[in-house]
């Protein structure tokens, strides 16, 4: 539905052993570039056996019945039910290289899976401007395209992703 509180990790720790997770998470994220490796930067990580940092990480469920909130939780309910229907049914035996990404460049994505009977296709195009991305050769399973139309087979408007299925190939 759209929670924009960060959800932390916690735990309820104490003595050595909350000492001891407090520095591993700080450890962790040294090397991220956000931290800069400072250890100031450091001491904004949340300590984890802090109950400031559990409380900040309660689901705000007021979201829920705002509009915007229930708009997203719609999004989210039309993905699971394509995922539900459409993707579910071929994964068994798909195992765990299935994928093979066809381009990944400048916001723009093409992934081809194989799965139990079919090939799922997906196109995802997060940059504003249109972009050439292979084309779908199976049945369209989604589309979400924001500036109304994802263009052509070949073209994909900015900001759109589209999915489709295709039949396995003999």
């Amino acid at each position: 539905y759209g929670e924009t509180r960060p959800f932390c990790f916690f735990t309820d720790f104490h003595g050595e052993l909350a000492d001891a997770v407090r520095e591993g998470r700080r450890r962790e994220f040294i090397h991220f570039a956000a931290f800069h490796g400072s250890e100031t930067e450091l001491w904004h990580i949340p300590d984890p056996n802090a109950a400031s940092t559990f409380e900040a990480s309660k689901l705000d469920w007021a979201k829920l019945e705002s509009e915007a909130g229930q708009a997203w939780n719609a999004f989210v309910r039309e993905l699971l039910a394509v995922r539900h229907g459409s993707i579910v049914p071929l994964l068994k035996g798909a195992g765990g290289h299935a994928g093979k990404v066809l381009l990944a460049e400048d916001g723009a994505i093409a992934v081809d899976w194989r799965l139990a009977g079919g090939r799922l296709e997906l196109r995802a195009n997060l940059s504003p401007e249109v972009r050439t991305l292979p084309p779908l050769t199976g049945e369209l399973i989604y589309r979400f395209a924001p500036e109304g139309d994802a263009v052509g087979n070949d073209q994909l408007a900015g900001h759109s992703v589209v999915a489709a299925l295709a039949p396995e190939q003999g």
